[in-house]
């Protein structure tokens, strides 16, 4: 009897102790669940509609796309576009290195800023004729809710231009602003800049969002800070002029305004319109230009839009709009350097689209989707002119300019081109769910232009799942560049009178007959998401390129191309060649908590390399581009205080060689390392924020790749410079 008390007492002992395990167990894993929905809210995976032109989460995209949100934008002190993109793994940039194009852009191996096409809400702000425009303070970011960044070709839906990438600025939605947005900065060698932004629901079914920004700066003394701007030497062939030289300069300034309105949530009419003036002779060797205030580059954009969205049914929804999108390079722009006899050698031109598209989405089933569309539009064009003597006078017509080529003693009138010509595109896309791991991505585009004929680009994908939180995607994409009214177009050159023949020996041809370029690109990517708030990205890609357009020699039929003159030199553009680029991308974003510190960790290692077979020189190494780079910072929150150090290590940059029939005269700049810092605190007092943002904050002396010739090809860059910002809301 007692033996079986005992064991019935020991039983009700093992119970009671699984039971309490158990229901510690049940605890635990509930609380582990609690966490995991918790970790996984916290990771916050965005929606994105740059990828396919429909809303999706980012992940499941058919394409590796980035997106920097507001948060990310203030915390990181970014404030344009140009901040955003030094910080993005893939992309080279090289500052104040060369006279007009101010700063160069190379997106994975693709060197030139008409390889990507900008836009803000879908709608184009970048030029609609593909110039090089300079990437700064022009596209502020004070009104952005995120900026996606699809990398890779994108014309299967985007047409021309989209041979690189897309960058899409989405703005904020009224009611999010929900008041006026004022910021004023401040800082070292003469900074400011100012904006203002207001949103609002003003009734029912009306929603405004209005804003602005100035922004103007002396920029740093160079010459106080790098010999090779020592401004004490002569100009080129003119003796003796050393001491009579002006001081350098190198202002900057732009402006811009932007206007949305929503109408019933299916209207929405947009307006969007930037400035931007720089020194011509950014990355010019003294030796070779006059620095003074008068030598200046400016440049405006300017983007119109309406849209209407509409739901067809239940299965049926899309969108009608029309744009207006316009670029000059207004006409006080000039040169004053060696090509023009150090004088004033203005340039000019200018660029309209209008554009009407129409796109319908079918959603078959909950697992199969289409996006269809058609697009018309209408371009006009003058393409950038050659050195002209005098501004150009917006008011009367082109043959009426009284302009001659310089050394023609005022007997060869330049040749203005005025190009009037159509695009006609319509493209098809189909999604499909086929489980709920497998999903793929099929479409195409077609596009007409009645300068350089017809062209085909597909696109295909399959993102899977395979278990929890890891990605794959595989993806295939072409694309093309136009060949732009600048490329085919723009001339420039002199005359020298010889025994009564005026003879050209430095002189770029028009060609009118260049062919698209082209790319084919396959890319394998995987991420994976961990429950630890941990992300990882690895993309790698490899690129084809052909047809492209290099300067060439010019043909015998050129020598008689100016009436009146002999031209014997020097080059045209040609499609004369192909190219191969190939690398690979990996990105970290870890978040940690610890009570009410939060710590962000994000960075990204890029690798990429090629080759370029262009004419007599094969297997030439891509320009303007570093192998190695790695960009990374940490973002430490609490209350309303944050801080982000950055830093940046951009290996060795190849340059332009000093002979293009060689390869053993490559060139390259040196490998830097850059730290910028951003600290600030929110409602420092009610409604008003500031914060300090320190660039280059260990006051490195290093270069960027300049475009050589009469330009450095080591370029060098700013030293500290410190700004001081408050925000505050109404």
């Amino acid at each position: 009897m007692k033996l079986f008390r005992f064991k019935l007492l020991a039983l009700r002992i093992i119970l009671s102790v699984l039971a309490y395990s158990f229901s510690v167990q049940y605890a635990e894993a509930h609380k582990t669940e609690i966490l995991q929905r918790e970790e996984l809210l916290f990771m916050d995976i965005p929606t994105v509609i740059t990828a396919t032109k429909t809303f999706q989460p980012s992940v499941e995209a058919p394409a590796t796309i980035i997106v920097i949100t507001k948060k990310q934008i203030k915390e990181r002190g970014y404030n344009n576009l140009l901040d955003l993109m030094e910080d993005l793994p893939g992309v080279d940039l090289q500052n104040k290195a060369g006279e007009e194009w101010y700063n160069g852009v190379a997106v994975r191996g693709n060197n030139g800023k008409d390889k990507f096409i900008i836009m803000m809400d879908s709608y184009r702000v970048s030029s609609p004729t593909a110039e090089n425009i300079p990437i700064a303070e022009n596209f502020p970011l004070y009104n952005a809710k995120q900026v996606e960044i699809v990398f890779g070709p994108a014309s299967a839906l985007y047409g021309a231009d989209a041979f690189a990438g897309v960058i899409n600025i989405i703005t904020d939605d009224a009611e999010d602003v929900d008041g006026l947005e004022l910021s004023v900065s401040a800082g070292s060698f003469d900074y400011i800049n100012n904006n203002f932004y207001y949103g609002k629901k003003i009734s029912n079914n009306l929603k405004l969002s209005v804003g602005g920004h100035w922004q103007k700066s002396d920029n740093a003394d160079l010459s106080r800070y790098y010999n090779e701007y020592n401004m004490n030497v002569d100009l080129a062939g003119l003796p003796g002029t050393a001491g009579t030289r002006e001081g350098f300069s190198a202002r900057t300034a732009s402006y811009s305004g932007f206007l949305k309105m929503v109408i019933d949530d299916r209207f929405v009419l947009g307006f969007n319109r930037s400035f931007f003036r720089a020194s011509t002779p950014a990355g010019t060797r003294p030796e070779y230009s006059y620095f003074s205030d008068d030598v200046k580059w400016e440049t405006a954009l300017s983007t119109y839009y309406g849209e209407y969205n509409f739901d067809a049914g239940e299965k049926v929804s899309g969108k009608s709009s029309l744009s207006f999108n316009t670029y000059e390079l207004l006409p006080e722009s000039k040169y004053k350097n060696l090509y023009v006899g150090f004088q004033d050698g203005y340039k000019y031109s200018h660029s309209k689209k209008f554009m009407f598209e129409q796109q319908v989405n079918y959603e078959m089933s909950e697992r199969h989707t289409f996006v269809s569309g058609f697009s018309y539009e209408n371009f006009y064009s003058l393409p950038k002119t050659a050195d002209l003597n005098k501004p150009y006078d917006t008011d009367l017509p082109a043959e009426d300019q009284g302009l001659f080529y310089w050394g023609s003693d005022d007997t060869l009138p330049v040749k203005i081109f005025e190009l009037n010509y159509k695009n006609y595109g319509a493209y098809v896309q189909a999604q499909s769910a086929w489980t709920d791991r497998i999903s793929s991505t099929l479409g195409a585009r077609y596009d007409y232009n009645t300068r350089y004929g017809s062209t085909v680009n597909p696109r295909g994908g399959i993102v899977s799942k395979v278990g929890d939180g890891t990605t794959l995607k595989l993806l295939y994409g072409e694309a093309y560049l136009s060949p732009s009214p600048y490329v085919s177009y723009a001339h420039y050159g002199s005359f020298q009178n010889m025994g009564g023949t005026y003879v050209g020996n430095y002189f770029r041809v028009p060609n009118p007959y260049l062919k698209p370029e082209k790319v084919r690109t396959t890319e394998f990517g995987i991420s994976r998401q961990f429950l630890s708030a941990l992300s990882v990205n690895l993309s790698t890609y490899y690129s084809r390129l052909s047809d492209i357009i290099r300067r060439a020699p010019i043909d015998p039929e050129d020598a008689g191309y100016i009436n009146g003159a002999v031209i014997t030199g020097n080059t045209k553009m040609k499609n004369i060649g192909n190219a191969e680029y190939y690398g690979g991308e990996f990105t970290f974003n870890y978040k940690k908590r610890h009570d009410g510190l939060v710590l962000e960790y994000w960075g990204s290692y890029s690798y990429v390399d090629g080759s370029v077979n262009e004419g007599p020189v094969h297997h030439k190494r891509p320009i303007y581009i570093a192998n190695h780079k790695v960009k990374a910072g940490l973002t430490a929150t609490i209350g309303g205080y944050y801080i982000t150090p950055i830093i940046r290590w951009i290996g060795k940059t190849n340059s332009r060689s000093i002979d293009d029939t060689s390869l053993t005269t490559e060139e390259h700049v040196d490998d830097y390392l850059l730290v910028n810092l951003n600290v600030g605190v929110d409602d420092l007092v009610k409604n008003l924020s500031a914060s300090i943002n320190i660039h280059n904050l260990f006051d490195k002396r290093y270069y960027n790749a300049g475009s050589g010739g009469i330009n450095f090809l080591s370029s060098p860059q700013e030293p500290r410079r410190i700004v001081l910002k408050v925000d505050y809301k109404l």
